[in-house]
């Protein structure tokens, strides 16, 4: 849980709240959904379990773990994806990396136009089913994991 303070302290002090005070405990759950922190633990978990099953061999340089599957919610902005539709310019494909969003999106349907919905997710908290830009994930990922390696060495 320090990880978790550490990394995203304002999604650490709202689960506390939504789990002690409130007992909302599917908006809690619904929080973790697409969750840097939790894919960190979740990797190094099934890292140390295959590690312990399958260890490495004298002169193996790396042992790669047989994973799990490990699912995330992408959303991508339908203007770069119409763009590239229409072009198939190879040059969006950053820009379209760039702004892909993993998140679970609303909790509930949307009534929102496949247009409006991306934006409408962009501006969400991860409480409210919104998430992280691939790079601002991969970052917190990355953080998560170094704090984790740190904790176990």
């Amino acid at each position: 849980s320090s990880i978790l303070e550490n990394i995203l302290p304002e999604l650490y002090d709202n689960g506390l709240s939504l789990s002690i005070h409130h007992k909302n405990w599917d908006k809690f759950l619904f929080m973790f959904h697409n969750n840097p922190v939790v894919a960190a633990f979740a990797a190094t978990q099934l890292y140390f379990q295959n590690i312990t099953k399958n260890p490495p061999t004298e002169g193996d340089d790396f042992a790669l773990p047989s994973w799990h599957s490990i699912g995330w919610q992408v959303w991508f902005d339908p203007e770069l994806i119409a763009q590239w539709m229409d072009t198939r310019a190879s040059l969006l494909i950053p820009s379209i990396v760039d702004s892909m969003l993993i998140a679970h999106g609303p909790a509930t349907p949307s009534r929102l136009p496949i247009s409006s919905l991306y934006t409408h997710i962009h501006s969400l908290g991860p409480i409210e089913g919104g998430g992280w830009t691939l790079t601002h994930w991969l970052d917190l990922f990355t953080r998560s994991l170094m704090l984790l390696q740190a904790d176990i060495e």
